[in-house]
């Protein structure tokens, strides 16, 4: 964002540009009701055809919390199996990882096309099963002509289960609107994440925190495995994962205008040089905001509102709260996981690149390498080795990012284990004064490329 990096400009003149640059834009929400109204058909017709798939809808993601940055183009929802999940009860093993649950059937008495002979549902089947109404009703005509919205097919190998398909919890779908939206034409195409999951009613994770925070219904178990990121776990019985998705997006819908603006800018300085997913973004927020106390984050209740603009967006504390977040993310980067922010034990791998968990550490561990030795390797050298190329560009740019949104008196902080070990927690240790001159040369060098 240009008032981040523009600091001969007044308090006032920026903060005027902030405030206006996020006011919500009314085709965003209607686009957004019309997506929404399309999915609940799709429900309606899902629950229709097979009872075990009945099924809600839940919006979720940056549409649903008004922080979509760019086009209106891409929308998330959760299909909650309310019928599957009452024939369910959480079970544990003790090769599941933090996060990952067995699903065992509640009575004797159960469906063996979706359960295995002990009684454990198949996650993997029951998502396949499931898609296979989903896009079904996507290519009826009844569809198209009760919602306005038309189902780009990419072809009948869709059907097919695949390894790409099945490490993935949602159904991918594209959409194009044929009808006009607030009188004007949608000229680009729309995808939507269908995310099956399951709700366990009276259940609350063993190692799971803050459930002041959630609501009833917002902790969902949804359909993918631990060895899709986990490798040095064994195929094991189909799990199932721990998401509390819902009560994330809850949180930041509800969050002053500044929480949501700061989200927004992270999330606009991180796109081009895809370091950091949306959510991994998220998560460094709500570990930033849990540090200063949710409640002054929250909204303000109406009394408060008369006497005072909630939508005013001051700069120096947007500043300030995008400072914090790019901080938690450098120290995520340096730790090589992100730790979930109800399920602290639940990592997750922090580069889009990943492969799998902690793979950037176990690189470097194998060739006995550090951090410090990392930023000694030039360019052309890191490019050849292409883990260590993204680990090395996620270092280096998102030091980059967090200088770039400091003032001229701010001393730049460096995010660097003094030693990798994958097994280990890291310990930070203060770099020599010719480290830390390599490392802003280097920095100077790419912002002058």
């Amino acid at each position: 964002m240009d008032f981040l990096y523009e600091r001969d400009k007044t308090e006032a003149t920026a903060e005027s540009t902030i405030s206006s640059s996020y006011r919500p834009r009314p085709i965003f929400a209607a686009i957004h009701s019309h997506v929404t109204t399309a999915m609940g058909h799709l429900a309606n017709q899902i629950s229709s055809e097979d009872d075990r798939f009945v099924c809600e809808v839940i919006s979720v993601g940056s549409a649903h919390e008004g922080t979509k940055i760019g086009l209106c183009d891409e929308f998330d929802y959760n299909f909650v199996l309310t019928n599957l999940g009452r024939r369910c009860r959480v079970g544990y093993s003790p090769e599941s990882p933090p996060g990952f649950v067995l699903l065992k059937a509640s009575t004797p008495d159960y469906d063996e096309d979706l359960f295995n002979n002990s009684g454990t549902l198949n996650t993997r089947i029951v998502k396949f099963k499931f898609e296979a109404p989903v896009k079904q009703v996507l290519r009826s005509s009844q569809f198209c002509d009760t919602t306005g919205l038309e189902f780009i097919d990419l072809g009948s190998d869709d059907f097919l289960p695949s390894l790409n398909a099945s490490a993935k919890p949602h159904t991918y779908i594209t959409l194009a609107l044929i009808s006009p939206v607030n009188g004007y034409h949608v000229m680009h195409c729309i995808s939507v994440d269908i995310v099956p999951a399951l709700q366990i009613n009276d259940w609350w994770p063993e190692d799971a925190r803050r459930q002041d925070l959630c609501q009833t219904g917002e902790c969902l178990i949804v359909f993918t495995q631990p060895q899709n990121k986990t490798q040095w776990i064994g195929w094991t019985e189909p799990h199932g994962f721990i998401s509390f998705a819902r009560a994330e997006s809850r949180l930041l819908r509800e969050c002053r205008q500044v929480v949501k603006a700061a989200y927004m800018v992270v999330k606009q300085m991180s796109k081009d040089d895809h370091l950091f997913t949306s959510h991994v973004i998220k998560t460094a927020l709500l570990w930033c905001l849990d540090d200063d106390g949710f409640s002054s984050c929250l909204q303000l209740s109406d009394s408060e509102c008369s006497s005072y603009n909630s939508d005013e967006v001051k700069c120096g504390e947007l500043l300030r709260l995008v400072q914090k977040i790019l901080r938690r993310l450098m120290c995520f980067a340096a730790q090589d996981y992100v730790p979930s922010y109800f399920m602290p034990k639940c990592h997750q791998p922090v580069s889009p690149s990943e492969i799998h968990l902690k793979q950037f550490h176990m690189r470097l561990h194998q060739q006995g390498l550090t951090y410090i030795d990392l930023i000694g390797v030039n360019d052309e050298v890191a490019s050849r080795n292409q883990p260590l190329e993204a680990l090395y560009r996620m270092i280096v740019y998102s030091h980059l990012i967090y200088w770039s949104v400091l003032s001229d008196t701010d001393e730049l902080e460096f995010f660097m284990p003094s030693t990798i070990n994958p097994l280990r927690e890291i310990e930070y240790q203060h770099l020599p004064t010719s480290l830390r001159r390599q490392l802003k040369l280097k920095l100077c060098d790419i912002l002058c490329r």
